[in-house]
């Protein structure tokens, strides 16, 4: 979720327009995801039953359902531009893959992670990993053919300030890095270790693993997206613009 088309879609769009005047928000957003991911992997670590699960359980009806409304179109909206996105850079590698096939596609490709994880979630895991890490060799690749000055990708974190015209381009990057589906996932995911409950100091283990595995995973995130931002920094932003 911290990679997806909507997630490469603002880099490219943060890069060009901005330069590296916003890599604080794409930093920051990325640490405010850690925390919320955090949260839910600890609570699936403690309870044993997810998000949603937990949500049932201790709200009232109407507010679980609403809770589960206000996350399904959140999902809706998240998802849209990942759809077409994906059926845009099918369309690019195949021309003759019209778009609305790309998307049929795309959905279609939902399905294939659905079958994956019914094998098992370490096997979903290992899909993912090898997809991210052709990702990171390949946008790394790029970032390094690319003439980026020393420090220039800090140089807002400094003094983190945003122009006018940046603002629709942090509103989309904060909404492209935190996803609610995410966070119903990974307390779902952390289901899968087997936990001894009844001990506390398994549990406690069980948690700091738990956050390990996130901040690792989230790191590699943002170095993949910076590395978007900076090729296209690089290739694209034109001051007069």
């Amino acid at each position: 979720a911290y990679l997806d088309p909507g997630n490469l879609e603002a880099d490219l769009q943060q890069g060009a327009y901005t330069r590296f005047r916003l890599v604080w928000v794409l930093w920051w957003a990325t640490v405010m995801g850690l925390v919320l991911q955090e949260m839910s992997a600890r609570l699936g670590v403690v309870t044993g039953k997810s998000l949603s699960e937990t949500a049932r359980e201790r709200y009232p009806r109407w507010v679980s359902n609403a809770v589960y409304v206000n996350m399904e179109v959140a999902v809706i909206g998240s998802d849209i531009q990942e759809v077409v996105g994906s059926a845009i850079a099918i369309n690019l590698l195949f021309p003759r893959v019209p778009l609305w096939a790309g998307c049929l596609i795309t959905g279609l490709d939902t399905f294939t992670f659905m079958a994956v994880h019914f094998l098992g979630a370490r096997y979903l895991e290992a899909l993912i990993t090898t997809l991210v890490g052709a990702m990171a060799v390949c946008f790394f690749v790029n970032w390094g053919e690319v003439d980026t000055p020393a420090g220039a990708s800090l140089a807002g974190w400094a003094a983190p300030t945003m122009k006018r015209y940046m603002v629709m381009q942090a509103v989309g990057t904060i909404g492209a890095v935190i996803m609610p589906h995410n966070l119903y996932l990974h307390s779902g995911l952390v289901l899968s270790r087997k936990v001894a409950r009844n001990k506390p100091n398994r549990v406690y283990a069980a948690i700091w693993y738990a956050r390990i595995e996130s901040a690792g995973a989230l790191l590699m995130s943002f170095f993949i997206n910076l590395a978007v931002v900076a090729v296209n920094a690089d290739r694209f932003f034109d001051p007069g613009c």
